[in-house]
């Protein structure tokens, strides 16, 4: 009885001490029973610049900062090719990013050592987010890191207001003192202190005082100010994509997303991109200056979307609000091309692409201004050669008219189809350069398209000789149809040596390759197959909207085909002197040459007849001199580059990007298949 009593007297005292514990802890550390912040992008302040999002991030990593992804990712040959290579290493020279990681990791693990956190599990487990605002250099930006956290992360912030707590913060490099509602943290070595603060289970830390105490108030509900996650921007160009993705791919639960937000105008006065790319203007790259005729960074007013990290693939979504005051001509009547149902434009063109085809892609846009827009992209001198040339024949007045008619003839659609080059051996090519076989599809209007293609391919056809320096024309049978390819050969045409035409039903293909418009019949006629039959493309197209502007595919091992024919074409061309060195090298070698041999002669002008034969000949040796020595790094950089390309091929199986276009906005969406190789 008496040991009864007693074990009733001690579970008494027992409750006692832990309902005083419990009050103790409640009145001086945190309260365990406290609710929950409904949302945490409720309490980012709407005026910041930048934003992103992610929940359950401890499920993405096996030892942070390690993706779970990581182990067999660094096994592939497409991460040994992509370490090798520029991009990485100019990243990793400039910022040492191994040691980086490392430090991160180090640090982390010291945490956790040294106490009961956990970095991954009490900190950003559940939810995180990172918000701020831009300022000039980048480096003074500011930010604040929102997140979901546990009873231990709870129970810190608790402990940090007592003295005993700072004490040992102190001895361990970090000083802790009270501003306002918030703490000041200074870690040892620091030039700028942190703020942090905690309200029920929402804890915040930051660079910039004033964005924590303004997040703290509206997590608190004292603030007037509107927060991010109840605008317009985010919740139509974050949450209604996802939502309808998440339909759209038939997913059962939610989406793993990291949910992003940017005001790229703020972030390219902060780093001046816009100033510099893409430049109309640029001197070398044609390609650059095509782009810019569709990418214009300064209408760039917000940025929204998601990356949906699954299982073997990756998707993105995003929207970008324009500012359509900043829009060219021809961006603006591009912008304004509405989106048509895919049946009715893409479903005919993507039958006809072989599904050896390494890209394709399909745009709705107004197919004569593009025409004009890739004429003034074109080096003065080619654009001079082309006007001459439609001069002489007679049937033009101009160029401008031939695209001006040609513009009467197409509807607002453009295709492009890119093959490897498999060289026609009956065909002779001067310059086998690795160029792909390259189609270009045009719709014709129903109404008068017929009769200016046919006196366009009549024009060609009578006045080639002319129009490619001369060469020869061939109408060449197609298989089971009445059509024929109209095929114009000269050697001095790169990589093919030929340009292929041929009007049917209601295209027009221009390719640089009989062959390729070949197989493109054919897999129209179902005689081969086509793209469609492909199961990465038909789960694509499941995905796609009912209606779009445009479509962009790749298939990576047919991509890395044709890189990889690049590879080889540099290093054929090592054991050669590069044209275009050797001209530009030329006279330094003769100066060398003149100052070590010839210098008694006064100057070159003055060398005799006899001895400009042997100068010449010293001259060839001076300049395969000089290639030996400096092809090594020429080749070297070259072959670099595109051994890193092949490395990204090697990521992933396929790949789409689809487009649907407004005057105020662009909204994309795409996926990689991801299958290291």
């Amino acid at each position: 009885m008496r040991f009864r009593k007693l074990l009733k007297v001690v579970s008494i005292v027992a409750v006692v001490l832990a309902l005083i514990g419990l009050l103790f802890v409640v009145a001086f550390i945190f309260n365990p029973f406290a609710g929950k912040v409904s949302d945490l992008r409720d309490v980012v302040p709407r005026a910041v610049d930048f934003f992103v999002r992610k929940q359950y991030l401890a499920d993405d990593f096996t030892r942070f900062p390690t993706p779970r992804f990581w182990a067999e990712f660094e096994r592939s040959s497409a991460w040994e090719k992509i370490r090798r290579g520029p991009t990485y290493q100019g990243i990793e020279r400039g910022n040492n990013l191994e040691r980086l990681l490392a430090d991160v990791r180090e640090n982390v693990e010291r945490v956790a050592k040294d106490s009961p956190i956990d970095v991954l599990r009490d900190l950003l487990g559940q939810e995180v987010e990172i918000a701020g605002n831009l300022k000039s250099p980048i480096e003074a930006s500011t930010w604040c890191l929102y997140a979901r956290v546990g009873w231990r992360m709870k129970v810190a912030f608790g402990l940090s207001g007592y003295e005993y707590a700072r004490d040992q913060a102190r001895a361990n490099g970090i000083a802790i003192e009270t501003d306002g509602d918030l703490l000041k943290v200074t870690p040892q070595g620091a030039q700028r202190p942190l703020f942090a603060a905690c309200h029920l289970d929402c804890a915040l830390f930051g660079n910039d005082r004033d964005l924590v105490d303004k997040s703290l108030r509206l997590a608190r509900g004292e603030s007037n100010l509107d927060a991010l996650g109840g605008s317009s921007d985010y919740r139509d160009g974050v949450e209604a994509r996802l939502r309808s993705f998440e339909s759209s791919a038939n997913m059962t639960g939610m989406a793993n997303a990291l949910e992003f937000y940017l005001r790229p105008e703020q972030l390219f006065a902060v780093t001046g991109w816009n100033k510099n790319w893409p430049n109309s203007n640029h001197p070398d790259s044609m390609n650059e200056r095509v782009m810019a005729s569709f990418v214009n960074l300064a209408g760039w007013r917000f940025a929204s979307g998601a990356l949906v990290f699954e299982q073997e693939s990756l998707a993105v979504l995003a929207r970008v609000m324009l500012n359509q005051n900043e829009h060219t001509q021809f961006q603006s009547e591009f912008f304004r091309t509405e989106a048509q149902r895919r049946q009715d434009w893409l479903d005919p063109f993507l039958a006809m692409v072989p599904d050896d085809a390494c890209a394709f892609a399909a745009m709705r846009m107004p197919a004569g201004p593009f025409l004009r827009q890739m004429h003034r992209a074109l080096e003065s001198d080619l654009r001079g050669m082309f006007e001459d040339h439609i001069k002489r024949i007679g049937v033009y007045k101009s160029v401008d008219e031939l695209l001006g008619q040609l513009e009467l003839a197409f509807m607002p659609r453009t295709g492009f189809v890119f093959r490897r080059n498999t060289p026609d051996l009956a065909i002779p090519v001067n310059d086998p350069t690795p160029l792909p076989q390259i189609a270009w599809v045009f719709w014709l209007r129903p109404t008068g398209g017929r009769e200016i293609v046919a006196k366009f391919l009549k024009t060609i056809l009578d006045h080639h000789r002319v129009l490619f320096a001369g060469g020869t024309a061939y109408n060449l049978d197609l298989d089971g149809r009445a059509d024929k390819i109209l095929e114009c050969t000269n050697p001095n045409i790169p990589a093919t040596g030929s340009m292929a035409f041929l009007h049917f039903d209601q295209f027009l293909i221009v390719s640089n390759s009989g062959p390729l418009v070949r197989s493109m019949i054919a897999s129209r006629d179902g005689r081969a197959s086509s793209v469609l039959s492909d199961r990465e493309m038909r789960t694509c197209l499941d995905e796609l909207a009912p209606s779009i502007n445009a479509f962009v595919y790749l298939q990576g091992l047919e991509l890395e085909k044709v890189i990889t024919g690049m590879d080889e074409y540099v290093q054929r061309a090592d054991e050669t002197i590069d044209i275009g060195w050797k001209t530009s090298k030329r006279a330094e070698a003769e100066a060398a040459v003149f100052r070590s041999k010839y210098a008694r002669f006064g100057s070159q002008a003055g060398l005799p007849a006899d001895q400009r034969k042997l100068f010449d000949v010293d001259v060839d040796e001076q300049l395969k001199g000089m290639w030996s020595k400096e092809r090594g790094s020429y080749s070297a950089a070259d072959r670099a580059t595109i051994a890193e390309s092949i490395g990204w091929c090697r990521t992933f199986s396929a790949a789409y990007l689809q487009a649907i276009l407004d005057p105020q906005s662009v909204q994309l969406q795409g996926r990689a298949n991801l299958r290291w190789r």
